[in-house]
């Protein structure tokens, strides 16, 4: 339409008398078509601009783009003598491309522009075809003398004569179509002449050439009759018949998987309003349901209970038979032994087509960056080309990796050969290295969760076709997004900050829309004066509109401003301690991704505090290979693989009361004189960290000199024990309401008898005691030291006593009423577990199966 409007223009004032030279001609093709887009980029920035300046303000977002269409337009046409067209045009696919994330971080925002803009397109379309006609049927009666009868005729030969034309354009270039891209074939060469519609743009040129009056009367009534009846032709006959050809060529037939497909999707779907139907059908004040009258009105369940009614089945459905799971036979799969190669040619196509629209979703969400969505969709559409072969858009996005690469490259190269300052050649320089390698972080990280997403869609809901196609095509995918996460692992030893950001800006964004969806529901209780609801609404925009401005990048925080920020300095008198041990704290160096910080088993008096990063612990020991009988079976076996880490690690980070100090227990009941302490678990660096150590001797210096410092190392040396040590002997669940009851916990120094209060999840740390035996036969057990006094497995009955000598310490962590017996019913918790299955079934989240297993 751009390029169909851009020479009209040009013939237009060629029959207006204007006539061009070559070079004026010229003049004007890099005028018109070029500057114009060059405007509309120019206010798309600035547009952009003003929208980070506003947020959350949908009346101003609209009034912002609506000036701006039609700014553009009028500086295109007016003031360069442009094309306003393609002004526009360019404005909306820069704001498409770079504008993304500026609309996405408000859906409210995003929707109502959506339907602001669709319904203008609507009123724009049917004004323009309301007045074409109006103004048609006009000159028709009011100018009929300067219409004739043959004039009709002419108007049928210039149909058949635009269509013609068509078809000779598309059979001189078919040679040329057939090659290139997907390539096409002669019927979808007839579908490609005959569906040429013509409509608003050709309506709107022909009312430009019927206003102005400087050509003769005649001319300007039969040019907009003619166009009108073009319009209206290709509507009626080729828009109404294009379905049948479609049919006639075989090109509307349904895919080789349908049938199998739509079974499938039909079977899920009435086991879920089965589900439902089973939660609803009685209640106390109305009574039960007609499951027969019910059946009538929803088809999913009247498939499914005809299903279950075959005579090849054991029983008829019934609500009380659909408790359980369905039986095998209504999961039958369909084979299709001649046509495999078919069936799994179909199986790739869907599984890409997934994997294209998360990467679509993702680019909506405003999540990634511009090139890296450019990446994915190009590699994701170069496999589709071809699906007969085996799943490869991982190569084709390590090529556009390369092709990125190369690029960059050129760009630097030439900025380098240009003498101009340094930092001018850095404005000049549109990429860097850095940037690079995020683009290509962020790509390849959308690949794995695209293909893990569309691998779990296809095994679900795609389950009733020949078994082992489908098993073929999710083994491909499984295996490229191995060959995607060893990049990445890679680059986490490479770009270990980098990649940190990454993941930083990816879970911020997560938890900003948790946050707003929050705020959503509590809305909906109706139980929040509006007041309350804007003033959490203006604090959860307040970080929408920080993260759009400013995202999370890379940062280099000093050991100061890291070593303030630990808990050990929350205390009253932190100015004190820090100024007293600050240069206690020694950074940790050769901190390797993936090695060990030291081993379970290890024999060393210091404690290592975490600043930043992530760690991971187990109470399991390194196994480590032995060398010699290794290098003899491979010789390409690297001393990096020889030791293997266990598989059952938790991973912990300062958002965890444990995440922040490791190898504290042992140091502090660790006596003077005696043997250095052995570590009693392993501690892993999973990420990039800053890790500071400390002598013992120091650690136990400071927790005697300051009651606090004792108590807030002694909690979090509770709670690591309990994520490590003692974790396979705890009954309670580890997680956020158990973290905070050990912020809350204090430790004791007490002579028994020793009294457990069940209202406490209590710790001997330091010491031994004696609990009376457990059969009952008058005998007692040693509990030693770190051991859980209660809530523990291996103390069979519920010890309320503890006897011993003293010097014990105790640590007493105030439970929450969530987490004590009695604290919440049985029936309540369940109640909140089926209230939470149906709201994460509602937005699509839940599992079937485990609804299912839960009632």
């Amino acid at each position: 339409d751009g390029t169909a409007i851009v020479m009209f223009l040009l013939f237009f004032d060629f029959s207006l008398g204007n006539d061009k030279s070559a070079g004026e001609i010229i003049e004007f093709f890099v005028q018109v078509p070029l500057a114009g887009p060059a405007i509309g980029i120019a206010f798309g920035i600035a547009t952009l601009w003003w929208l980070g300046k506003v947020y959350n303000d949908a009346l101003i977002d609209i009034s912002l783009t609506v000036v701006d269409c039609y700014l553009v337009y009028f500086v295109s046409e007016e003031v360069s003598g442009s094309s306003g067209v393609l002004g526009v045009v360019a404005l909306g696919a820069y704001l498409a491309a770079v504008g993304k994330p500026y609309f996405a971080t408000n859906k409210e925002v995003e929707h109502t522009l959506h339907h602001f803009w669709g319904m203008m397109t609507y009123g724009a379309n049917t004004v323009l075809f309301v007045l074409a006609g109006v103004i048609i049927a006009v000159s028709v009666i009011r100018d009929d003398e300067y219409l004739e009868i043959e004039d009709l005729g002419y108007a049928f030969a210039l149909y058949g004569f635009l269509n013609v034309a068509r078809g000779l354009v598309v059979l001189a270039l078919f040679p040329l179509l057939k090659r290139i891209g997907y390539g096409l074939d002669w019927r979808n060469a007839v579908i490609v002449v005959w569906g040429g519609l013509r409509g608003a743009v050709g309506l709107a040129l022909a009312l430009i050439v019927f206003e102005e009056h400087a050509f003769d009367q005649r001319a300007r009534t039969l040019v907009l009759f003619h166009t009108g009846f073009i319009v209206v032709a290709t509507l009626v006959v080729n828009g109404s018949t294009t379905g049948m050809i479609l049919h006639a060529l075989g090109l509307d037939k349904a895919g080789i998987n349908k049938t199998a497909v739509v079974e499938s999707l039909q079977t899920a779907m009435g086991e879920r309003t089965m589900k439902i139907y089973l939660e609803n059908f009685y209640d106390e004040t109305l009574g039960g349901a007609d499951f027969d009258l019910v059946k009538e009105y929803v088809t999913s369940l009247r498939l499914l209970d005809k299903k279950r009614n075959q005579p090849a089945l054991a029983e008829p459905l019934t609500p009380l038979a659909m408790k359980g799971d369905l039986p095998d036979d209504a999961h039958k799969t369909f084979h299709h032994p001649s046509n495999e190669a078919a069936v799994t040619e179909d199986l790739r196509k869907r599984a890409l087509s997934s994997v294209r629209l998360s990467y679509k979703e993702l680019s909506e969400e405003g999540e990634g960056n511009s090139n890296s969505i450019f990446m994915l969709l190009e590699s994701v559409d170069k496999a589709l080309d071809d699906t007969t072969q085996p799943l490869n858009d991982w190569k084709f996005l390590e090529m556009e990796h390369e092709k990125a690469r190369a690029s960059l490259g050129g760009v630097m190269y030439s900025l380098r050969l240009v003498p101009i300052p340094a930092p001018l050649r850095k404005m000049c320089n549109p990429a860097d290295p850095i940037k690079e390698a995020e683009t290509k972080l962020i790509s390849v990280w959308s690949f794995v969760h695209a293909h893990t997403h569309a691998c779990e869609v296809l095994t679900k809901q795609v389950d009733n076709i020949d078994k082992h196609a489908l098993d073929k095509v999710v083994a491909e995918s499984r295996a490229q997004v191995a060959r995607a996460k060893a990049y990445l692992v890679d680059r986490r030893v490479a770009f270990p900050e980098l990649v940190q950001t990454i993941k930083t800006a990816e879970l911020a964004r997560e938890l900003l829309n948790v946050q707003e969806q929050f705020l959503i529901d509590v809305s909906h209780t109706g139980l929040l004066e509006q007041s309350e609801l804007d003033a959490i609404h203006d604090i959860v925009q307040a970080d929408f509109r920080k993260f759009v401005a400013h995202p999370p990048s890379k940062r280099n925080p000093t050991d100061d401003s890291v070593i303030r920020a630990l808990p050990l300095f929350s205390i009253d008198n932190a100015e004190e301690v820090y100024a007293k041990y600050r240069s206690a704290f020694v950074p940790v160096k050769g901190m390797d991704i993936g090695k060990p910080l030291y081993e379970k088993g290890a024999v060393e008096d210091k404690v290592i505090f975490i600043g930043r990063g992530v760690i991971s612990v187990t109470h399991e020991a390194v196994v480590h290979h032995d060398t010699h009988s290794v290098l003899q079976h491979s010789h390409s076996t690297k001393l990096k693989n020889l030791s293997k880490l266990p598989a059952d690690r938790v991973w912990l980070d300062r958002s965890r009361h444990s995440g922040w100090v490791c190898g504290l227990h042992e140091v502090m009941v660790h006596k003077a004189g005696s043997a250095p302490p052995t570590r009693n678990y392993t501690v892993v660096c999973e990420t990039v960290m800053m890790a500071y150590e400390i002598d013992g001797a120091v650690v136990r210096q400071m927790a005697e000199e300051y009651p606090q410092v004792k108590t807030a190392l002694w909690s979090a040396c509770a709670s690591m024990l309990c994520e490590t040590v003692l974790k396979d002997d705890l009954t309670l669940e580890l997680g956020l309401n158990l973290h905070m009851s050990f912020e809350r916990g204090e430790c004791k120094e007490l002579v028994p008898p020793v009294k457990v209060d069940v209202k406490n999840l209590v710790l001997l740390l330091e010491g031994s005691l004696t609990a009376p035996n457990a059969d009952g036969s008058g005998g007692s057990v040693v509990v030693n030291a770190p051991a859980l006094l209660n809530y523990s497995k291996r103390l069979a009955v519920a010890v309320t006593s503890f006897s011993g000598t003293g010097g014990n310490v105790i640590f007493n962590a105030p439970l929450q009423n969530d987490l004590r017996p009695g604290g919440m019913s049985q029936a309540k918790k369940t109640a909140m577990l089926i209230t939470h299955f149906k709201t994460e079934m509602k937005r699509g989240l839940g599992d079937q199966h485990g609804m299912s297993r839960l009632n």
